[in-house]
């Protein structure tokens, strides 16, 4: 009886306590080639929410476009692809005047998961969000957690 009580203890009890951590983030910021599509995301895979609803692309394969403001579905699923954690200083591109900016997150690309136009990438060009079928014409979409401004002395 002992035995099996331990058991219960390890496989289900003490992960509720070990901090283990859910696939889901909640960047300050989403950025999308650099430009800013703001704030409230909620990025879990496969899906990207914001307050004015999900990343979609059309799976019908009518076309290659995506919009923010979908619901959830087969159109809303994407694969992260390359997701790594980025760290790094900006000379002279603080909000105040003569400091430096320092912003940390993560950065990935993504693949429509589903229709005609899975395996897809997520473009940017002339400021619209499209389907690319050329990785290297990708967009990186960055979670950017932690932004601040250095003043060196």
């Amino acid at each position: 009886m002992r035995k099996w009580t331990l058991i219960v203890l390890v496989v289900f009890i003490l992960p509720s306590f070990a901090g283990i951590r859910e696939n889901r983030r909640t960047p300050n910021r989403l950025e999308i080639d650099g430009a800013s599509y703001g704030r409230g995301w909620i990025v879990s895979s496969p899906t990207l929410h914001s307050p004015d609803g999900y990343l979609v692309y059309d799976a019908t394969g009518k076309s290659p476009k995506v919009s923010v403001g979908g619901t959830k579905g087969p159109q809303a699923t994407w694969t992260f692809v390359g997701e790594k954690r980025y760290h790094e200083e900006l000379a002279n591109r603080g909000r105040t005047p003569g400091t430096d900016s320092e912003r940390r997150g993560w950065s990935m690309k993504l693949r429509a998961a589903a229709g005609p136009f899975a395996g897809w990438y997520l473009g940017h060009k002339d400021g619209s969000l499209i389907l690319v079928k050329d990785p290297a014409r990708a967009a990186t979409v960055a979670l950017v957690g932690k932004e601040c401004d250095i003043i060196h002395k």
